[in-house]
This record gives structure tokens, sequence and C-alpha cells, in this order.
């Protein structure tokens, strides 16, 4: 029973959501309701993982002081920045723009740290593979697209050379459209197999 409810719940949800979105009408009135639901219930994991990080966090402190410096880090900027937002509420320009301070630097090196990451990657693959047409044209369409992105179009005086550069610019776009394309489609096999019962992210072991 306690393994049959979440798979009836999950199937029954999913069912209701594919009626509501290809029945619109009377059912489809009530999916906005579902979706608060549903990311009500999101919200609240969030907390229950926050909760139990931070817990950790604190037992690390009181276990061994000398080695915590990160945890203590960590403890105190989440205890500054939710005080901060109960106090001055999460509208409020001053608190957002300290916010973003914080944000931007970490997303920029989170992104500074993925190149690194996948130029790596790339030389392993040279290594192994050697150098052919495929590793040499990948490489010099992978500058070429750095050097657009570095809006080197900039430099060009000729009108027609610079629209077949813009033209050009958007190639990565289609590359990012297909990742999120073949994102969707995995989202959607997988929940397709947890509907089945084949996946039990929520079954015990």
């Amino acid at each position: 029973m306690r393994r049959a409810l979440p798979i009836g719940i999950t199937i029954l949800t999913a069912l209701f959501v594919l009626a509501a979105l290809f029945f619109k009408g009377a059912i489809g009135s009530y999916l906005p309701y579902v979706l608060d639901l549903a990311i009500l219930l999101m919200a609240a994991g969030v907390l229950v993982a926050i909760a139990f990080l931070i817990i950790r966090q604190v037992n690390k402190i009181r276990l061994n002081p000398a080695k915590s410096a990160p945890s203590l880090v960590l403890v105190f900027a989440f205890a500054v920045t939710l005080v901060a937002g109960l106090v001055y509420g999460v509208e409020n320009p001053v608190y957002n723009r300290w916010i973003a301070a914080i944000q931007r630097p970490l997303q920029a090196s989170l992104l500074g740290l993925s190149a690194l990451v996948m130029v790596s990657a790339a030389l392993k693959l040279f290594q192994r593979k050697g150098i052919d047409a495929l590793s040499v044209s990948f490489s010099l369409s992978a500058v070429f697209f750095l050097l657009l992105g570095m809006n080197i179009s900039r430099l060009v005086i000729n009108p027609q050379l610079d629209a077949a550069l813009l033209t050009l610019s958007q190639v990565p776009l289609i590359g990012a459209r297909g990742l999120l394309i073949g994102i969707s489609l995995g989202a959607l096999l997988l929940a397709l197999r947890i509907v089945f019962g084949i996946e039990r992210p929520f079954d015990e072991r």
C-alpha cells in the first residue's frame, strides 16, 4: 500500500494534466490549481532540502570547529539572506541588488568553470582521436563562433559580409534549441516511465 499510493497519485495526476491539455473547457479550468499545488509541493521540498543542508553544516561546525570555515560561511550567508528577505521583502530593490551582486559573480564563475571543463574534455578527445578532418573542423568552428560571440563583426566594414556574419551568429541558437528539444524529450520519456511504474524515484530501498 505504501508503494502503490505514490504510483496511483502520480498516474492520476498525469492523466488529469493530459486530459486538461487536450480537452480544454471544464477540465482545463482546474489545471492552474493543480500546477499551483505542484509548485507548492516543490517549494516545500526545496525548503526541506535547505533545512537538511543547514542542519548538516551546523553539525559539522559543532563537531569540528577547526575545519568548518566553509560551513560557517554558508550558514552565516544563509542566515543574513533569510533575515534580510524577511525584514525588507523580496521585492525590495536594495535587497535584489545585493542578491544580484552575489549571484552574478557566482554564475560567471560557474560558466567559466564549465568552459574550462569543456575545453579539457575537447583536448582529451583530440588526444585520443588524433588530428583529423573532423577534429580540425570542430576546432575551427568553435573558434569562429567564439569570435562571433565577442562581436568581432563590428570590425567588418562590408555590409554584405556583416549581414552574412550576423546570419551565421544564429547557428549556435539552433544547436541550443536542439539541446532543449533533447532535454524535453528526455524529460517526457522519464515522465512516462514514472507514470507506468518503470521508474520509481519515490520507492524506498
